[in-house]
């Protein structure tokens, strides 16, 4: 029970956090259905990220144990690490569920007066979505694992986001537009071989002061 109620209390914290973050402004340049697609692939990035972690978490919960004397006066600071570590598996995943939301609210309400319909069916679909993922997780933990339920899940997390994304694709040879409107900056550039052996990393340095100013 007090498990499952620290992983409760962790997601929720970050589906809040993902909510406030949006409230606060957060991806407001970006059309919603380009952010809904960053939010999805942040998802992506975040459990795959922590796939390492949630290998370890028991083995992690039961260390807990042996960082604070067996007396009852550390009993609250027990149940903190506990949480902390639950934080640090939910949350990030949960934040960009919870920031996906109100974008997907926003790209379904083609006009401010559909917004109240708009939002119902979001917040529906995304509640059966999560009835039917839930009852799919249940069947296929045993054969695939915790590790493959949750690639298998970023797998459906990034499709979401690749169906979208491609709709605000565009190009520009402006350095300052591209960091400007740049969430995430690739250099992708020739490093060619100096007579040393040694990778020649200038154009990888002329870009990165490119990108700095």
């Amino acid at each position: 029970v007090h498990a499952f109620s620290l992983m409760t209390a962790a997601f929720i914290i970050g589906i809040s956090a993902g909510a406030l973050a949006v409230e606060r402004g957060w991806l407001r340049k970006r059309a919603p259905d380009e952010a809904f697609a960053l939010c999805q692939l942040g998802a992506v990035a975040a459990v795959l990220a922590g796939l390492p972690l949630y290998a370890r978490l028991p083995h992690l919960a039961f260390s807990v144990g042996n960082w604070f004397p067996h007396q009852p006066a550390w009993y609250p600071a027990f149940e903190a690490g506990r949480f902390l570590l639950c934080l640090s598996a939910a949350a990030p995943a949960a934040f960009f569920a919870g920031a996906a939301m109100p974008f997907a609210a926003r790209a379904a309400a083609p006009t401010s007066g559909s917004m109240g319909q708009a939002v119902g069916a979001a917040y529906g679909a995304n509640a059966a979505g999560n009835a039917v993922g839930a009852v799919v997780g249940m069947l296929l933990l045993p054969p695939l694992g915790l590790a493959g339920l949750l690639a298998l899940a970023a797998a459906g997390s990034a499709a979401a986001g690749a169906l979208l994304a491609p709709r605000r694709l565009r190009f520009t040879t402006s350095v300052k537009e591209a960091v400007d409107d740049g969430l995430v900056i690739f250099i992708c550039v020739g490093t060619p071989a100096r007579p040393s052996g040694e990778a020649d990393l200038s154009a990888v340095e002329q870009v990165a002061r490119d990108v700095a100013r």
